[in-house]
């Protein structure tokens, strides 16, 4: 122990693990052999057993010490090294499991180990492990009051942190341990304090991606009414919750108050000398994500700009909320078609993560499928590919073969395969694909017949157009049944396979489908709706390959007609309207040469 502390003081922080790793062995065995020892004098037994629990508690003490000013909010380790971080979380194990089988797993030093352990767990990217381990501390602990059992409110907060990166159940489950994570700090500490704010906020962010809106909006209306009546406007809290309000106001289409809250908001910041404090930093890019939501692009690119420099000066670039602001630039960028600028963006991103968390983290792995699906953006199929099959071999180890982010990198995957003219391997990945979906959802699952019909485009691809006529007819047949006969997305692989149809000359059997594609098209989405005048165009095409010009040239016209009333209603891009227009022209032109030859042969 002696040799431990010293290596501790100089630094040597894998020198002291060691030791210590050799004197829980010895305490170990110690304590075995005096179990079995029945005339074993009671107070040296107690003396010992005091010593076993002070060595165990300046272990604990060492991986607390050493780990906890690395570990942020978030549990996300940006000051010490990946592999230091694994060594700890081996020694905390190693004393969680002594703890544990000398004091029993519900001793309060085995409780703490044990909460330390989960967020190492958490920091090294074993998340299931980390899972596993949280849920049954929580529910050892089930019966106990919050205030006898210090660090419960985090160790659910930490939970629930991870759960939001899985499927849509596990999502639930965050949302009720964040929720549950509220209470309790509004019971501890009031709702106008810093740590409620922000937890009020990840319960508003889970709804908002869950899809409840409203409840979303109704907490957040709630606490912005508290702010008015707490905090001045001039807050660090006020502003924060303030930009966040504004921008769910914006996504739900009330611009108008958006935009006077993000007036004061901006106003108010500008009046701050100092803005170096986490809220405020969070309250301009915030004000940087308002102007997004109100698709006020160029502001909003300035703000990003001038949000990214203050955090990385304040916060450091390898902070979480900075690395977050580099991916939220970057998906705006994106959206800009400024691929480059927003490829050095993800790039900066991944190289970060794998420098400060590893790796085979989950979040260094979701960096890492952004960054190549900017590269197939560019098309750099071949980099994307490197990059997508290192992403799914780490989300099967660290997540599981069947959360919805190890599925979404293997379709990614096969997609990129099919560029890069390898359709016999992509084919072999969605089956891959469809048949763990198929397991964990059932056959008739919306998911399951997505991947079926993903996995009918790549066999055609792969030039076995039998199959993938069935697989096609397959996914319609499932189609029909789960969502209706009418349902957008039915009717988009009616019209795919009619489509499918035309490419093997079937043209007879593609118009009936396409007439039908249409008119319901027509019904439900409305005849100058981008998809209804894509069905008219592709019913002209099997006219046209039917010999029936006339009525292709007439059909193609009323095409472009309803394309200009579609572009008038932003229902259809300027590319998309051009393309059809060419198609007349070409068609005009190519019907014009005909008759002018068949006429000279009579």
């Amino acid at each position: 122990m002696s040799l431990a502390d010293g290596m501790r003081r100089t630094g040597d922080i894998k020198g002291a693990v060691a030791c210590y790793l050799e004197v829980l062995e010895l305490l170990v065995t110690s304590f075995e052999e005096s179990k079995g020892d029945e005339n074993e004098d009671e107070e040296l037994e107690k003396a010992r057993m005091a010593a076993r629990q002070e060595f165990l508690a300046q272990m604990h003490h060492f991986c607390e010490e050493t780990t906890s000013p690395a570990l942020n909010e978030t549990y996300a380790p940006h000051r010490i090294h990946p592999q230091t971080v694994d060594d700890i979380r081996a020694l905390c194990s190693s004393v969680l499991r002594t703890r544990s089988s000398i004091f029993g797993l519900l001793h309060p030093d085995a409780i703490a180990s044990r909460r330390l352990l989960v967020s190492l767990l958490y920091a090294t990217g074993r998340w299931s492990d980390a899972i596993e381990l949280a849920e049954a501390y929580l529910t050892s602990l089930s019966g106990t009051s919050e205030e006898k059992v210090p660090g419960r409110a985090e160790t659910k907060y930490l939970l629930g942190t991870m759960l939001r990166y899985y499927d849509e159940s596990e999502k639930e489950e965050a949302l009720e341990f964040i929720q549950e994570v509220y209470q309790s700090r509004t019971k501890l500490f009031g709702r106008a304090h810093e740590k409620t704010i922000y937890s009020v906020l990840d319960v508003v962010d889970l709804l908002e991606t869950l899809g409840r809106l409203e409840e979303a909006m109704e907490l957040q209306e709630s606490h912005s009414k508290l702010a008015e009546e707490v905090w001045s406007e001039m807050d660090p809290q006020a502003l924060l919750f303030n930009s966040n309000y504004a921008i769910l106001l914006a996504k739900e289409g009330r611009e108008d108050e958006a935009n006077e809250i993000l007036r004061s908001v901006t106003d108010h910041l500008a009046k701050l000398g100092n803005k170096n404090r986490r809220p405020i930093l969070g309250a301009m890019v915030n004000r940087a994500r308002v102007l997004v939501e109100l698709e006020e692009a160029d502001d909003a690119e300035k703000a990003f700009e001038v949000s990214m420099g203050l955090q990385v000066s304040a916060l450091g670039e390898a902070h979480p909320d900075t690395l977050r602001t580099y991916e939220d630039f970057a998906y705006l960028l994106q959206s800009l078609d400024e691929l480059p600028r927003a490829l050095a963006l993800r790039e900066q991103v991944s190289m970060i993560r794998k420098q400060t968390i590893g790796q085979r983290h989950p979040l260094t792995l979701q960096a890492m499928f952004e960054q190549a699906s900017c590269l197939g953006a560019l098309d750099r199929f071949a980099e994307a590919r490197v990059l997508l099959e290192e992403v799914a071999e780490g989300y099967g180890v660290m997540l599981g073969r069947e959360t919805g982010r190890f599925i979404e990198t293997l379709q990614a995957l096969g997609t990129v395969l099919v560029q890069l003219g390898e359709p016999l391997r992509a084919k072999v990945i969605h089956e891959q694909v469809l048949d763990i979906v198929t397991k964990k959802h059932g056959p008739k699952d919306e998911r399951t017949i997505a991947a079926t019909v993903a996995l009918a485009g790549v066999i055609w691809s792969c030039g076995r157009e039998t199959e993938g006529l069935a697989m096609e007819v397959k996914a319609m047949e499932l189609q029909r049944e789960v969502l209706g006969p009418k349902h957008p997305t039915t009717l988009q692989t009616m019209h795919n396979h009619a489509v499918s149809l035309q490419s093997i000359g079937r043209y007879s059997v593609s118009l009936a489908l396409l007439r039908d594609v249409h008119a319901w098209r027509k019904e439900v989405l409305g005849e100058a709706h981008a998809h209804t005048v894509a069905s008219l165009y592709s019913l002209a095409v099997s006219l046209e390959g039917l010999g029936q010009n006339a009525e292709a040239l007439k059909t193609v016209e009323e095409v472009v007609n309803l394309g200009e009333k579609s572009y008038s209603l932003e229902e259809m891009s300027e590319d998309e309207l051009t393309e059809y227009q060419d198609a007349l022209d070409a068609m005009r032109k190519e019907f014009h040469l005909f008759e002018e030859k068949i006429g000279s042969m009579k």
